[in-house]
């Protein structure tokens, strides 16, 4: 009997693209190797991966990667892989997979660099990745850009946001950022692209830069009732699809009282903007009967007392034996 011939290389080439298609990175790298008409293969669809990180952190003396504080991590599907380099190195390799083809896109890409301020390292390290960015011209293709981190320099997180490809930017998480970077992030094409935002700063932001957000997840220093007024304006105005939401948490309260609060946010609010609002005889808004009905749409279990307590005299606990809380429970019993 024959040796069967191997099915792989009889396959038409649009079956063995289907076939490449379900494959991980590592996969089609390997895949990528083996003859040149696999290579033809795999380049002729694009390659999409889940999550690419760079993780850099200053490494102690007597660790094992004190050379390499570098990590890339790469994922998708089912895989993981990850490697150590030095922060040169790590540069290189990043630019080298995302020139690996003009198809290559990532899903999630995560820049984290952190506890790395020793002899300017932090600031060094950004100079040298956007320089080899502009050299090689390197436009990474992603979808969701994680930024957890924060730079010393103002314009490196300008410059590196302005770096990515706008055609699949959807999404935008910044660690920590201040007013004049927000500022300045504002007004480039990236920003007005991006449509699901989570933003952490210790500065207060405009409400103009996030009017065009759609799923909003912010946490500012302070936010004056006006703010959110125009941040709730937006949302129910504009035409937003199903799904969007604006969620708003501060370091500082807005104002020292809760009522105050309610009142004075509704009271910058259009009339129009929302429904079934409480009104006067003389068709003007009732902005604390409007307060109150949301007040009573509190749980009623905020309503109830903890506790129940009642007064009693010694003498009404005749049995020593028994303790006063079982006393009590006793006469309770017999009622």
């Amino acid at each position: 009997m024959s040796k069967p011939e191997p099915i792989w290389q009889h396959l038409p080439f649009h079956f063995k693209e289907d076939v490449v298609s379900y494959l991980d990175f590592k996969s089609k790298c390997s895949l990528r190797m083996c003859s040149k008409d696999d290579q033809k293969v795999v380049d002729s669809r694009p390659i999409t991966i889940d999550y690419f990180g760079l993780n850099l952190t200053e490494r102690p003396v007597d660790d094992v990667h004190k050379n390499t504080p570098a990590e890339i991590v790469l994922r998708d599907k089912d895989v993981t892989m990850s490697k150590f380099f030095s922060p040169h190195s790590a540069i290189v390799y990043f630019m080298k997979i995302f020139k690996l083809d003009k198809k290559f896109k990532v899903n999630t890409l995560n820049i984290h660099v952190w506890n790395y301020n020793l002899h300017s390292n932090h600031f060094k390290f950004f100079k040298n990745f956007l320089e080899c960015m502009n050299t090689e011209k390197v436009r990474p293709k992603i979808r969701n850009f994680e930024l957890p981190t924060s730079f010393m320099d103002e314009k490196q997180l300008e410059s590196l946001v302005r770096a990515v490809n706008i055609e699949h930017l959807e999404t935008m998480s910044l660690g920590c950022a201040t007013r004049f970077q927000l500022e300045n992030l504002a007004r480039s094409e990236q920003w007005t692209k991006v449509k699901a935002l989570k933003l952490h700063t210790r500065d207060q932001i405009d409400p103009r830069w996030v009017s065009h957000i759609q799923r909003l997840n912010i946490r500012v220093g302070k936010l004056s009732p006006g703010c959110i007024s125009s941040l709730l304006k937006d949302l129910l105005s504009n035409n937003v699809p199903h799904g969007s939401f604006i969620s708003v948490s501060t370091y500082y309260p807005v104002v020292n009282t809760r009522n105050a609060t309610l009142n004075n946010i509704f009271k910058k609010l259009i009339s129009a903007s929302v429904a079934s609002v409480p009104s006067s005889a003389d068709g003007q808004i009732d902005y604390d009967a409007l307060a109150a009905k949301i007040e009573m749409l509190r749980p009623n279990r905020y309503w109830k007392r903890a506790h129940n307590i009642d007064t009693r005299a010694l003498n009404q606990f005749k049995n020593c034996y028994f303790s006063p809380i079982q006393c009590v429970l006793m006469e309770r019993r017999r009622k």
